[in-house]
């Protein structure tokens, strides 16, 4: 019963919240999404009528989708058709407000961006706003590409997407993140090999 409700709950949040990023990216300079670099994309949920845009203009060859699959659900491309058009979906299944990607994850997000940079494709990162988890992500690449501290590759993001938001517990995995940076790739945790979910 209790997980009914709270799954009721989540849902019904996520809509009223979505509304909410939708109006501010029609009446606010707001963008849906943000280059954060030449080969990361940081954004919201790329609803399915974004996909060819997605590929065709801005060349994005994998999708890191931090969220639940109930987020992802009906208003956003499924991993197939992804697939179909050349592009790997890594999903990373994270609750909203609450959480935050391990350090495991995060290196194994790294690795894809890196992979899809080596043969010049773009990686977009998302959550549900692009503001909080997806952000956390792509604030630990900043980090490890640019050798910066967390303090820093905050700032980095949030000059390139301002209504970024970091709860505590995600700056604490992120200086969590930080330890494996000086660690041999070998002791950071992270893994060569990926499987795409």
């Amino acid at each position: 019963m209790w997980s009914m409700l709270s799954d009721a709950a989540s849902r019904t949040l996520l809509y009223t919240t979505l509304t909410y990023n939708v109006g501010a990216w029609a009446l606010t300079s707001r963008n849906w999404y943000n280059y954060i670099d030449s080969h990361v994309i940081l954004g919201a949920l790329p609803f399915s009528f974004l996909k060819e845009k997605l590929v065709q203009e801005e060349n994005v060859g994998a999708i890191i989708s931090l969220n639940m699959p109930f987020e992802r659900q009906y208003i956003t491309t499924p991993t197939e058709e992804w697939r179909e058009l050349g592009v790997e979906h890594f999903k990373i299944d994270i609750p909203d407000f609450i959480s935050t990607p391990t350090v495991a994850q995060m290196w194994e997000g790294i690795e894809l961006i890196k992979a899809k940079a080596e043969v010049g494709q773009k990686t977009y990162v998302h959550c549900k706003a692009g503001r909080s988890r997806s952000a956390t992500m792509v604030t630990a690449y900043v980090m490890q590409k640019y050798e910066k501290n967390v303090e820093e590759a905050v700032q980095f993001v949030t000059e390139k997407r301002p209504h970024v938001k970091y709860t505590e517990l995600q700056l604490q995995t992120l200086h969590d993140f930080a330890l494996t940076l000086s660690q041999p790739e070998s002791q950071n945790g992270h893994s060569e090999q990926r499987e795409e979910s």
